[in-house]
């Protein structure tokens, strides 16, 4: 299960899971529960980041009540342009959930994309005011998408990866960032006006 959905990729979406003790097919129970000890180790290291609920209901199989999932999710909204994102693509194809050959790594997550994501691949971007931080990327070229409700776009940007600055510059708003954004997301809330392309 962590293969095929990398838990550190939850930093910025609340989630809960409920698991009944006695459900083991398919390894449900055991698997359910080695899931959510990561994002337990993960808040630790960043108590702003990872927000879930574990839930096991002593002595039930598959057939659980988990009514109370929708009370609880409804105290949180959806945040489109995290100033933190934590990105990793899954190492290789998971048992369930997936046919065989299918495509598991993505291309583009919140307001970032990549050029043909590759398997265990991970990138983590802070961004404040008007500087975003590459803090961890293998490899690859990162396209950062910007809009207004992110950065002051009549000032320079500027990013900073392994401690040197890789662009420094203004960056224009154009109709080729939007179109890119759309097809890519097809997303109204994730629709940017400027993209900036990093690394190799």
């Amino acid at each position: 299960m962590t293969q095929g959905s990398p838990p550190v990729n939850l930093r910025n979406t609340p989630f809960m899971i409920q698991i009944g003790s006695l459900d083991n097919d398919y390894q449900r129970h055991p698997q359910a529960k080695a899931y959510s000890e990561v994002p337990g180790k993960l808040r630790l290291e960043d108590p702003e980041g990872y927000t879930f609920v574990y839930k096991e209901h002593e002595g039930k199989g598959h057939q659980i009540d988990d009514s109370d999932a929708t009370k609880w999710l409804e105290g949180f909204t959806r945040n489109p342009i995290p100033e933190k994102i934590v990105w990793k693509q899954p190492a290789h194809s998971c048992k369930y959930g997936k046919a065989p050959g299918e495509k598991l790594t993505r291309d583009e997550f919140a307001w970032l994309a990549v050029e043909q994501a590759k398997a265990s691949t991970k990138v983590s971007v802070v961004r404040h005011k008007n500087e975003i931080q590459n803090e961890q990327s293998t490899l690859q070229r990162i396209s950062i998408f910007l809009d207004d409700r992110m950065v002051d776009l009549d000032q320079p940007i500027r990013v900073r990866a392994s401690g040197k600055d890789v662009y420094n510059s203004r960056v224009s708003r154009t109709v080729a960032a939007l179109l890119h954004s759309l097809v890519l997301y097809g997303d109204p809330e994730l629709l940017f006006c400027s993209e900036i392309q990093v690394g190799p």
